[in-house]
C-alpha cells in the first residue's frame, strides 16, 4: 500500500506515480494531455491526482516550457480612478488568451516598482504591463530589450516598447472649449504635479486658453481629493475668483466642489466645474458632474492584445496607440455669472 504524504508537504509528481503504480513520465504526459497513454493507465493517474490533491508546480512548467502563462502588472498609483476600468479591460483581455495577470502597487515610487519589476522577472512573467509608471525611461526601455513590455496611461516615445494611452492633452482641449463656448473667461486649472500623464493635460489647457487670448490661471494639486481642496483654497486666495475650474481629476474635482461650497459659491450658477476621468461618482445624481471621458476598458484590452502578439512574435515592431476621449455634459457646467 502506498503512504500519502505526510501532513504539511505538498504531493509531488513522485507521490502520484506511486499511487497510480505508474512511471514519473507517464504522469507527465497525461499532465500534457498526450494521447500516447492507455485509457486505464490515464484513469488511474487522474484517481490519483484527485485523492492526493496533486497541483502541478506553476515554476517548474515554466522552466521546462519556457512560459508563465502570466503577465505582471504595475500599478503606479492605486488611487488614480480611471485604473479600475483599464484593469477590466486587462482582465477581458488576458482571460481570453489564457493568461493570469498578477496585479502589485508601485504607489507612485520608482524603487519600489523598480522592486516588483525584479520580482516578476524572477517569476519569469511572459510580459510586463506598466500602468501609471513612474520608472524613468531608460529603465523601461532597457526593461523592454528583456521581454514584452507595454506602458499605458504615459506618453513616451516607443522605443523597445509598445504605448498605449488617451490623448489627455485632446481631453483638456476639450474641457477649455467647452467652457469658453459656454462664455467664460476666467477658467483655472487644478494641476497634479506628480503624475507623468499630467503635463500633457496641462499642456492642452495652456495652448487652448492662449489660442483665444485668456489669461492662464494654473494651481498646483494632485489627483486626489485632497489636491483638488488644496489647489481651491489658492484660487480662494487670489484677487478674483475664476468663473470656472477645470482639474485633472474627478476626485480632485470633488475636493474642489467642496471647498467651493463651503465658501459659499454655488456651482454652476457662480462657478462652473469640469473633472477628467468620467469615474462613477461623476454620475451620482448629487454630484453631476462634468468630466472628460477616455476609453480605459478599450485601452486596458488593447495593451494586453498588444503583448500577447508581441509574446507570440516578439520582433513586431513598436506600436504607439493614442485614444481619444470624449466631453461628458452634465450640469456642473453652466453660463458665467452676469
Amino acid at each position: 500500500m502506498v503512504e500519502l504524504p505526510s501532513a504539511g508537504r505538498r504531493p509531488t509528481i513522485r507521490d502520484v506515480a506511486e499511487r497510480a503504480g505508474v512511471s514519473k513520465s507517464l504522469v507527465s504526459l497525461v499532465l500534457h494531455d498526450s494521447p500516447k497513454v492507455s485509457d486505464r493507465s490515464r484513469a488511474a493517474i487522474l484517481e490519483a491526482i484527485d485523492e492526493l490533491g496533486y497541483r502541478p508546480s506553476a515554476a517548474a512548467r515554466s522552466l521546462v516550457s519556457g512560459r508563465a502563462n502570466a503577465i505582471g502588472v504595475i500599478i503606479g498609483d492605486p488611487h488614480r480612478d480611471s485604473h479600475p476600468s483599464v484593469m477590466d479591460g486587462i482582465h477581458t483581455s488576458t482571460a481570453a488568451a489564457g493568461l493570469k495577470p498578477l496585479i502589485m502597487f508601485g504607489e507612485r515610487e520608482p524603487e519600489r516598482e523598480q522592486v516588483i519589476v525584479d520580482t516578476f522577472l524572477e517569476l519569469r512573467v511572459d510580459a510586463i504591463i506598466l500602468l501609471g509608471s513612474v520608472l524613468p525611461v531608460d529603465r523601461i526601455n532597457a526593461l523592454g530589450k528583456q521581454l514584452p513590455v507595454a506602458v499605458v496611461g504615459r506618453r513616451m516615445s516607443p522605443d523597445a516598447v509598445d504605448v498605449i494611452a488617451a490623448d489627455s492633452r485632446a481631453g483638456a482641449t476639450l474641457a477649455i472649449e467647452h467652457l469658453i463656448g459656454l462664455g467664460h473667461r476666467h477658467i483655472a486649472h487644478i494641476d497634479a504635479t506628480m503624475s507623468k500623464a499630467e503635463p500633457e493635460c496641462l499642456a492642452g489647457y495652456r495652448a487652448t486658453m492662449q489660442a483665444h487670448n485668456l489669461p492662464v490661471n494654473v494651481v498646483p494639486g494632485s489627483l486626489l481629493q485632497e489636491g483638488g481642496e488644496s489647489g481651491a483654497g489658492l484660487l480662494l486666495e487670489q484677487d478674483e475668483f475664476p468663473t470656472a475650474v477645470f482639474a485633472a481629476s474627478d476626485l480632485s474635482a470633488l475636493g474642489a466642489r467642496d471647498v467651493m461650497r463651503e465658501a459659499g459659491f454655488s456651482i454652476p450658477d457662480q462657478v462652473s466645474l469640469v473633472g477628467y476621468g468620467d469615474s462613477p461618482f461623476a454620475r451620482l445624481h448629487e454630484i453631476e458632474l462634468t468630466s472628460i471621458r477616455d476609453p480605459n476598458e478599450a485601452i486596458g484590452i488593447y495593451a494586453a492584445e498588444v503583448l500577447t502578439n508581441r509574446i507570440l512574435d516578439p520582433n513586431q515592431p513598436p506600436s504607439d496607440w493614442i485614444a481619444e476621449p470624449e466631453l461628458v455634459v452634465r450640469s456642473s457646467t453652466g453660463p458665467p455669472p452676469a
